[in-house]
């Protein structure tokens, strides 16, 4: 499916006008409620273009501050130039990249951005696959005891540390034939594992659940109560799907951190999924990093031996099998090899 294009200010204001506010509803008297309080406008996410973005929101004032954003790729190795390329113009160090709908069932040496690190999961389910793409100033480790809680989801977890309590950061895609009161149910009991630890949590991802529908669907009404009852909120507050028809709220950032942030909706059109993101007044424990960094040597002359080498590689083993997996495992193993013989790490 195309992307959609966000040539003038009517396609805002007609997002704009589409907003999950839980207190909306509520009567003349309820404004005493600290419930219906919370979400008042300061609270509520807005819509940023890259320029916009990196007007407000600089790495001085801001890289002490823990940072998070979620993309939906559909396809990372088809969308990763253009992914890639949103995350250049923020001109912004987020300390966690969370990617889902890689599309992925392995590593690609293709698929990198300098200066993180990687944690990747292969996709079990058709659309799925999840990257989480973590600064190298960040202290982390990878929780995979959370894994097995998340069997009605894909999920992957690490723990970034902090100067207080640690945060947990779940990246999450809910594929479309997991009903959404059983993945209701099921989260709650995973909610309420994460809160055991005393940490803070922010869980994004594509949850396939449009909150805009919560007064008119029962089980979204029942998936936003599971929040409230286990004290997480939704940081983001417009549509994040947008196509000529419709406008849909399903990719999102939850958390118990009820500290001041700053949460919002970056315009770009890389995918039909708008990246979601959210700085928070947590303080990770970032480490310096050497300055005697390594790098590939991609000049010309390398880049050409390398075409050379691909083009009069046998590739007869990709070809001849009919197993695409084992086929697709060939290829990027010849390919990375290849790779780093003509472009070896200095």
């Amino acid at each position: 499916m195309e992307a959609p294009t966000f040539s003038n200010n009517d396609n805002l204001n007609r997002l704009s006008n589409h907003l999950f506010k839980p207190s909306s509803t509520a009567s003349q008297f309820d404004d005493i409620d600290p419930d219906n309080n919370f979400f008042n406008d300061q609270n509520i996410s807005n819509y940023y273009l890259p320029n916009e973005f990196t007007k407000k929101f600089n790495n001085n004032e801001f890289e002490n501050r823990f940072s998070c954003i979620h993309f939906n790729a559909r396809s990372l190795q088809k969308n990763f130039e253009s992914i890639s390329s949103c995350i250049q113009s923020l001109n912004f160090d987020f300390d966690v990249i969370s990617v889902t709908e890689t599309w992925m069932d392995c590593v690609s040496p293709l698929i990198h951005l300098p200066f993180y690190s990687l944690v990747f999961k292969p996709r079990s389910y058709k659309c799925g696959g999840i990257n989480i793409f973590i600064n190298n100033k960040c202290h982390y480790k990878i929780r995979d005891d959370l894994t097995p809680l998340t069997y009605f989801c894909e999920s992957q977890f690490i723990e970034v540390k902090t100067g207080k309590e640690d945060i947990i950061i779940g990246t999450i895609y809910r594929p479309h034939d997991i009903s959404i009161p059983f993945f209701t149910q099921n989260f709650e009991l995973l909610i309420k594992n994460l809160t055991k630890e005393n940490n803070k949590i922010f869980l994004l991802g594509d949850f396939n659940i449009d909150l805009l529908k919560f007064e008119s669907d029962n089980n979204i009404n029942d998936f936003v109560h599971c929040l409230f009852n286990n004290s997480l909120i939704s940081l983001i507050h417009r549509p994040t799907r947008i196509t000529e028809h419709s406008a849909t709220l399903i990719d999102n950032i939850f958390t118990n951190d009820l500290e001041s942030s700053v949460s919002g909706i970056i315009i770009n059109d890389a995918t039909d999924h708008l990246p979601v993101f959210n700085i928070s007044s947590n303080k990770p424990n970032k480490r310096v990093i050497n300055t005697n960094l390594k790098f590939r040597n991609t000049s010309e002359h390398n880049i050409l031996n390398f075409r050379n080498d691909l083009s009069i590689f046998p590739w007869n083993d990709v070809v001849s099998t009919q197993d695409t997996n084992l086929a697709y495992d060939t290829f990027i193993n010849n390919f990375t090899t290849l790779y780093n013989k003509h472009f070896p790490l200095f």
